[in-house]
């Protein structure tokens, strides 16, 4: 990938442009400038896939740059280089194209990975991505589909036996929005869904309409542990940035847990239903179909605790919010004045909620434990003792549960290193391991990251070098060989890296561990 570099300081701008990493990732440098005007004069000659640039400089700054790149050279991909106070500007940079926000100072980890993330051939793989994804969804959804070729088709692609939840990101008022000759950016809406689901390990799809943005969740790995918490706290993740960037309001259906996307109408229809509540909520709603179907059930009504946040509290492991729930609980008990049977009812379904957590995560809680629970809580005659004795239980309950994600995060990391230990001489990607692991690629890159303090291209790298330490201890193969025995197809390279990491080339090292012995 040919790439220019656009900085008006110039210590920043000779550091991007003369980094030796370019080279390990198939780049090259092909244009550099001081501000917006002299870059666009140069396109011509560099002809560059890729600007990086900075958005505050003289003549001509980074936002206007972005513009007439667009217009003139709209297959020219943008970088931003970017301040916390240059935010602002950054957010109205998403409608003129640019790919990517790198805040200063500048990670050099950080901005590889971004730059790899857009290379050319990715442009292919994600028109080809978004072209099946919408043209499943057309299939699933039309009444003219018979529905043997719906079945068809998802056994064919693997899709039969995925459980998946729908999400309605909607506009409120869009009607009355149009009518005044207003509009949204659908891209602005689905750059802001995409960036909200990169923190979570969860495949996707989404599916834009005049009204908003449906969303697809697939559930990670071989079950669907917390994936309807998770799909609420989504939802909250995005009325809290939306309500940030945008000058209008959304609010979010969320469906019931789907079999497979062949019951993706069903999920159709109930975000829909869950939005038409909307007008009873008030815009910036989050309504699921769960929990309109459990009002009769439990008997809930608007002001009492809610037994879906109690479940998520439980599910992200805040032990540390276990208590200022149930102190809330206290409160509106104690506020409606509840007799001691409507009491023990709420209190009930409170500890059915914890068992069903613990039961979802395998826990060594048993029968008889949960009994005990029940049958100690409905001894208690004063409220503070009940609430207090539920607390302690409820933190111990989340603790487990937080001890066994550890567990879990920890035997993810175990598979990482196999994977790299069984195909290092391969030729793979972080989009290959995270095929394998079910799992998004942006999310293993941050729990690769997090776990070990390096990036997967590093670990790889590191395993690559030291199998190339002891196949040179041997004198059956030359440099080159052992280049591509270790999954090197440029020799060159291998010298290069080995060099930087181990401080001596290949040759050298193998000459000193002779002299050695």
């Amino acid at each position: 990938m040919r790439i220019m570099i656009v900085d008006d300081e110039e210590i920043i701008l000779q550091r991007l442009v003369h980094l030796r990493e370019w080279g390990d990732i198939g780049c090259e440098i092909v244009g550099e400038a001081s501000n917006g005007a002299d870059a666009l004069s140069a396109i011509s000659k560099c002809k560059p896939d890729l600007i990086i640039s900075d958005i505050r400089m003289p003549d001509m700054d980074g936002i206007e740059l972005a513009e007439r790149v667009r217009r003139k050279y709209p297959l020219i991909r943008v970088i931003f280089l970017t301040a916390y106070s240059d935010f602002n500007y950054a957010q109205q940079a998403v409608k003129l194209g640019v790919v990517d926000f790198i805040t200063k100072p500048v990670n050099v980890n950080e901005l590889m990975d971004a730059v790899e993330l857009i290379k050319p051939h990715k442009d292919d793989e994600e028109h080809e991505k978004s072209s099946f994804q919408e043209k499943t969804i057309q299939l699933m959804l039309s009444s003219e589909s018979n529905p043997q070729e719906q079945k068809n088709w998802l056994i064919k692609h693997d899709l039969m036996n995925r459980n998946v939840i729908v999400l309605s990101i909607e506009v409120d008022n869009i009607d009355l929005l149009y009518s005044m000759g207003k509009s949204f950016s659908p891209l602005n809406l689905r750059n802001t869904v995409n960036y909200t689901l990169n923190f979570y390990p969860y495949k996707y799809w989404n599916y834009q309409d005049r009204r908003g943005l449906f969303l697809v969740l697939f559930q990670s790995g071989d079950d669907c542990i917390g994936m309807y918490d998770d799909g609420m706290k989504i939802g909250r993740d995005l009325l809290a940035l939306c309500k940030k960037t945008f000058e209008f309001t959304v609010s979010i259906g969320i469906s019931s847990i789907l079999q497979s996307v062949l019951e993706l109408s069903q999920g159709w229809k109930e975000v829909r239903k869950c939005l038409e509540y909307r007008m009873l909520l008030g815009k910036g709603s989050i309504i699921s179909m769960d929990s309109i179907n459990s009002l009769d059930k439990y008997e809930w009504t608007g002001n009492d605790p809610d037994l879906l946040e109690f479940q998520g509290i439980l599910r992200r492991t805040e032990s540390e919010s276990v208590a200022p729930f149930m102190r809330l609980v206290y409160k509106e008990i104690l506020s409606r004045g509840l007799n001691k049977t409507y009491i023990e009812k709420n209190v009930l379904a409170l500890i059915d909620q914890a068992e069903k957590v613990t039961e979802d995560y395998s826990l060594q809680f048993t029968k008889e434990y949960f009994m005990f629970i029940r049958k100690k809580a409905l001894s208690y005659d004063v409220l503070t003792d009940l609430m207090r004795f539920l607390e302690q239980e409820f933190i111990s309950i989340a603790s487990a549960i937080q001890d066994n994600q550890n567990k879990l995060v920890h035997g993810s990391i175990k598979k990482v290193k196999e994977y790299i230990e069984n195909n290092y001489r391969s030729e793979i990607t972080l989009y290959s391991l995270s095929q394998k692991l079910y799992m998004s690629h942006e999310y293993v890159s941050r729990l690769i990251k997090k776990e070990t303090g390096h990036n997967f291209r590093e670990l790889l790298t590191r395993k690559r070098i030291d199998a190339a330490k002891k196949l040179l201890l041997e004198d059956r193969l030359k440099s080159y060989e052992i280049a591509h025995e270790i999954g090197f197809e440029n020799p060159a390279h291998f010298s290069l890296l080995f060099k930087k990491m181990v401080g001596v080339s290949p040759i050298e090292y193998r000459e000193t561990v002779n002299r050695d012995k």
